[in-house]
């Protein structure tokens, strides 16, 4: 389990709300600052699964399957009588619920994941009420709705064509030798002879019968 305290070689009290959505938050900022660097491939594909290995057990500890959005611990605490759930922002900070919208809706674009984005867009839904009524509290949270994007569908790749019966057989026809180019030429020129050959002679009998017509 991920702690939030270290103190004197001891970590104790598990990981809330925040500790999980602004380090969500920070992997995927630092994947965007350096997608463009082809030299730390490497390391951005270890950011990526990072980023879906950390979102994934925030969303497993912290989530609300009722209502939807995340609930500030983990509930495992039984000096906790009750779980907090808040999307208001602390003074200058951000809330936990606003970064971890904007995050996993970035999260779901990197990956190109849907459910992430789902994800993002049912915790701004969740306080969304809240925030029309008090949007100064909620400042953050109409900042992660405003970022919110959907994850489009990678177009599927055309069909491939069906290839026809001639170009199958084509396919499975051996080689063409020379030998066999130039016998194939002979034939052709052959039959082409032949064509001329008999034309002529139906020509000259056309004629004679024209001329036995004539003296008649």
């Amino acid at each position: 389990e991920w702690q939030r305290v270290w103190i004197n070689g001891k970590a104790y009290v598990h990981a809330q709300a925040e500790d999980y959505a602004y380090f969500l938050w920070g992997i995927v900022e630092l994947y965007k600052a350096t997608k463009h660097f082809t030299t730390v491939e490497k390391q951005l594909d270890e950011w990526k699964e990072a980023a879906r290995t950390l979102a994934d057990k925030m969303i497993d500890k912290l989530w609300d399957e009722k209502q939807g959005g995340l609930f500030q611990t983990d509930g495992t605490d039984k000096n906790l009588f009750a779980r907090i759930k808040s999307a208001v922002d602390m003074n200058s900070l951000p809330s936990a619920n606003a970064m971890a919208a904007i995050a996993l809706s970035e999260l779901g674009i990197i990956l190109e994941e849907k459910k992430y984005s789902d994800y993002a867009r049912n915790i701004i839904a969740c306080f969304s009420k809240c925030a029309a009524s008090d949007p100064l509290g909620y400042l953050s949270l109409i900042v992660a709705d405003m970022l919110w994007k959907p994850v489009r569908k990678k177009p599927a790749p055309p069909p491939k064509p069906v290839p026809t019966d001639e170009e199958l057989n084509r396919e499975a026809a051996p080689p063409e030798t020379p030998e066999a180019a130039a016998q194939e030429h002979e034939e052709r020129r052959a039959a082409r002879a032949r064509r001329t050959a008999g034309s002529t002679h139906s020509e000259r009998a056309e004629r004679r019968r024209a001329g036995r017509r004539r003296e008649r």
